[in-house]
């Protein structure tokens, strides 16, 4: 296994979460549970919420994050604005969110954001990642058709944007469609990188979930 450095006390078969049954390992699919275990440097007591006390937004979680994740994500304060206000930048071009080439005409690009706000979200996440998968479809659609800053040109060899500035609250649907069209490994590296800062926190169960399906992706590949 890729990060087999990161393996965590696998729960008993017995061991059911009382509260958030879905980050047990317990509740995963047989064949992601050794995945689900090299997504982060979690102990059991980690995985389970019933055994932490309550934080802003969830439960708490004890993290060691590996900090030599290559994706960049912005500092929560920046120039003395509030960390709601700061956002993140993730190393995505618009393209990459929905799965075309750079070189993509502009039927490819609305034929695929429709695809993707009709496809089937898969089952776990919250209503709240649900959201902000189908708010920052519409916004990369929106920046892909109409902005040449994010969208490039290649008659005039301009490429296109290479981060993509989002509110911390758009983060889980960020992950929830890189995992969907593939981009396993930028789920793991954005995600690990991301749980660094307390900005994290209200969304760790959708960012783990979606880092546990691309670790199972890439298992499956192998």
């Amino acid at each position: 296994m890729a990060f087999s450095s990161s393996l965590l006390e696998i729960a008993s078969s017995s061991h059911r979460c009382s509260r958030n049954p879905l980050l047990c390992s317990d509740y995963l699919p047989r064949q992601c549970r050794s995945s689900f275990a090299a997504v982060l440097p979690l102990s059991r007591s980690s995985l389970c919420c019933a055994k932490g006390g309550p934080i802003r937004g969830g439960y708490q979680w004890r993290l060691q994050v590996n900090a030599m994740a290559s994706a960049r994500v912005l500092d929560p304060q920046v120039n003395g604005n509030t960390s709601s206000l700061a956002g993140v930048d993730i190393p995505v071009t618009c393209y990459q969110i929905i799965g075309v080439p750079d070189k993509a005409e502009k039927d490819q690009i609305v034929k695929s954001v429709m695809d993707l706000k009709n496809a089937e979200v898969e089952e776990g996440y919250t209503r709240e990642a649900v959201a902000s998968r189908r708010d920052l479809l519409m916004d990369v659609r929106d920046k892909l058709l109409f902005e040449e800053e994010y969208a490039g040109n290649v008659k005039e060899k301009i490429l296109p944007k290479s981060s993509l500035r989002i509110p911390w609250a758009w983060l889980p649907g960020a992950l929830c469609l890189l995992q969907e069209v593939g981009e396993e490994k930028l789920v793991l590296e954005i995600g690990r990188s991301a749980l660094q800062y307390p900005d994290a926190k209200p969304y760790i169960h959708d960012l783990l979930l979606s880092m546990t399906l691309a670790e199972c992706a890439i298992a499956k590949a192998r």
